[in-house]
């Protein structure tokens, strides 16, 4: 049996039995990879089938995950690599978890025997339960999500009510649960912000001669993505010479998106769409465009436009979007609203080389956030710093 050292119970049960590179799971990922050598150790877990308690992965499990994020292997191959680390995974009894120094999800999961799990975990009081929390938006937005999803959602913010430490990622996210979800003070409740160097950082310079747009994320309705094919297409019909690449997974209800995508990329050659890039390949192709373009104005945080930021290339984004809503416009084409009118003027706008060469030199101003600082800043908050020693199977 694992001795745990006063280490935090790390849980990547939605991970490791589900590898896709989601935004959250690049979080969970990313907290992990940083987590200071200083601190109290993270042990990740997995809550056992039968739903009783935590299993420890073996010590490969992190080498794992930076592979899957970092080789850009297609999902089965990180399903196959998941597989031994679960098969030997070790129980933990309730004596070995009172050693652990607190419980930490940074997942969001709908599985109801997990969510009774977390319940019966903090009310018990035997150790600290802490969650990363990362948008209300399943429930103040339900319209954006179809109605299944928000249904099975139900289980896990009744867990959320129960846990006494909530990590948000922005202040926007802590100020919409602790006063429209939760309606409780802000006791317990503390802001991370994400980095925005997951990709790294880069500077490179202008070139004229460049007409690349890029648009990073998931393809789904929040996304927004009709609206900037539709922008595209009235610019190309009146004979504007661009290309755009689109990088991101299909998510739900996109089947007439795909089509039409599928149609465009027969129609245009300058139009492209990459269903599963490895990190690599995405930080080529932001490094790689004129600007990126964001369309969706409902995040909890909206990691594209800081990451575009970070490797040097100026953004298209709404002035809702909580990552850079704190930040000064610089390097940003700020949308009020996102409809075809507004992307297709700041299209135009970033097609003026003078305005896409000044742009591109602001960002040198930007002070970003960086994940180094995120996972500093958590734990600081769940453990104060003290050391300690890995821990695995």
């Amino acid at each position: 049996m694992a001795t745990l050292n006063g280490a935090i119970l790390y849980d990547v049960t939605e991970f490791a039995r589900n590898p896709l590179r989601t935004g959250i799971q690049r979080v969970v990922f990313e907290i992990l990879r940083h987590w200071p050598k200083e601190a109290p150790p993270l042990a990740p877990v997995v809550l056992a089938p039968d739903g009783a308690g935590f299993q420890l992965l073996p010590a490969g499990f992190p080498a794992a995950m930076t592979a899957h994020f970092e080789t850009g292997a297609d999902l089965g191959a990180g399903r196959a690599a998941m597989g031994p680390l679960l098969k030997t995974a070790q129980a933990l009894s309730k004596e070995a978890l009172a050693g652990a120094r607190a419980v930490f999800n940074p997942e969001v999961f709908y599985d109801p025997a997990r969510a009774r799990f977390y319940e019966r975990l903090c009310a018990a009081g035997a150790v600290d339960v802490h969650f990363v929390i990362y948008d209300a938006l399943p429930w103040l937005r339900p319209d954006l999500f179809s109605r299944d999803n928000v249904g099975n959602t139900m289980s896990y913010l009744h867990a959320v009510r129960r846990v006494p430490y909530l990590h948000f990622i922005s202040a926007m996210s802590r100020d919409d649960f602790a006063r429209r979800i939760l309606r409780r003070g802000e006791a317990g409740m503390f802001v991370h912000p994400l980095g925005a160097d997951g990709l790294g950082r880069a500077a490179p310079p202008f070139e004229a001669q460049n007409r690349t747009f890029a648009a990073i994320g998931t393809i789904e309705p929040r996304k927004r993505h009709h609206i900037l094919l539709e922008a595209c297409e009235g610019l190309w019909e009146e004979g504007e010479d661009f290309d755009l690449v689109l990088a991101g997974r299909a998510g739900w209800q996109t089947d007439a998106l795909q089509a039409r995508m599928a149609d465009l990329s027969q129609r245009r050659r300058g139009f492209h769409w990459l269903s599963d890039a490895s990190d690599a390949r995405v930080r080529d192709i932001v490094t790689g465009a004129r600007a990126t373009l964001f369309c969706s104005d409902a995040e909890g945080y909206g990691l594209p436009p800081v990451e575009s930021l970070a490797l040097g290339v100026p953004v298209m984004v709404s002035e809702r979007i909580p990552a850079t809503a704190g930040l000064p416009a610089l390097g940003q084409v700020r949308l009020q609203e996102v409809d075809v009118e507004s992307v297709r003027a700041a299209l135009v706008r970033l097609l003026d080389d003078a305005e896409a060469a000044r742009l591109r030199t602001e960002i040198a101003s930007l002070d970003l956030p960086t994940w180094k600082g995120h996972a500093e800043s958590l734990a600081a908050t769940l453990c104060g710093g003290k050391a300690g020693r890995a821990v695995s199977a």
